[in-house]
Order: structure tokens, then sequence, then C-alpha cells
């Protein structure tokens, strides 16, 4: 059994899944404000600016999870969904941080492309917000007023 996970490693997990926020917000406003008529209003991965925000989204939601897993937080996910996806999201990340030989990769493209990529990273990150809440709880940490947890 390993040891379960201190008041700072959550903390430090918490701002990880913060990181992951912002940049879905950001991701958002930009689809929001880059609406493709011919897409039925999804965003377009061809686009420089939705493709870069996307794969920042995506990228961090896996560090979240890293973290999750590496501290063997439970993870409420159907099994066969986690692992049907989680392999290609770490791909993901890898293929956003790491220089390739040609950019956008297509496995990234063909990723965004699936249907359900985005259900899943939306599915992905409230649990790993719900996960890092459940442990928050466990130590006795309460959110302060900044949001962080005290």
């Amino acid at each position: 059994m390993t040891a379960q996970p201190t008041a700072g490693q959550i903390r430090s997990l918490e701002r990880y899944r913060l990181n992951a926020h912002l940049v879905r917000k950001a991701f958002h406003h930009h689809w929001d404000t880059h609406v493709d008529p011919e897409r039925q209003g999804r965003g377009d991965p061809e686009d420089p600016e939705f493709f870069a925000w996307m794969s920042l989204w995506y990228s961090t939601v896996q560090v979240v999870l890293e973290g999750c897993r590496d501290l063997d937080i439970e993870i409420n996910l159907r099994p066969e969904l986690l692992d049907e996806w989680r392999r290609p999201l770490e791909l993901f990340r890898n293929k956003t941080f790491h220089p390739q030989t040609e950019f956008p990769h297509p496995f990234l493209t063909d990723y965004i492309a699936r249907e359900d990529s985005v259900a899943w990273v939306y599915a992905l990150s409230a649990e790993l917000g719900a996960a890092i809440e459940r442990e928050a709880r466990r130590l006795g940490l309460a959110r302060g007023p900044s949001g962080f947890y005290l």
C-alpha cells in the first residue's frame, strides 16, 4: 500500500488543475469568438490558434491525470474508457511539447477529429477536479478566499 497524498501534494496538484482550467477557458474564448459556420459552430483544428489552445488544454489535463496516478488518487471513470483514452492523451501531450517533423502531427489532428475526444477530456477534467476535492477534504483542507486549499 502506498502512502496517502500529503496536503502539500494536493495543493500542488490543484495548481496544475487550475492551469488546465485556465487554458480550457482561453480555448473556449477562442472557440466562442471564432465560430465556423461550415462546421456547425465547431472550431477548426486547422486554425493555428484553435489548435494551440486545444493542444495546451489537452496536454495540461494529461499532466493532472499523471499527478493523480502518481499519488494513487482514485479516478471514478469507467476503467475501459480510462484505458482507451489515457494513452492517446499521453501521446497528445508528448507530441505537443516535443518537436515533430510535421506539425501538427497527423496523430494530433486525428485525435481532435474524433467526435468523442472533447467529451472525454471534459469528463476526465471534471473527475480529476472531484478526485482532488475528495483528497483535500480527507486531509481537512478547505478552500480559502483565493480558491486555493488551506
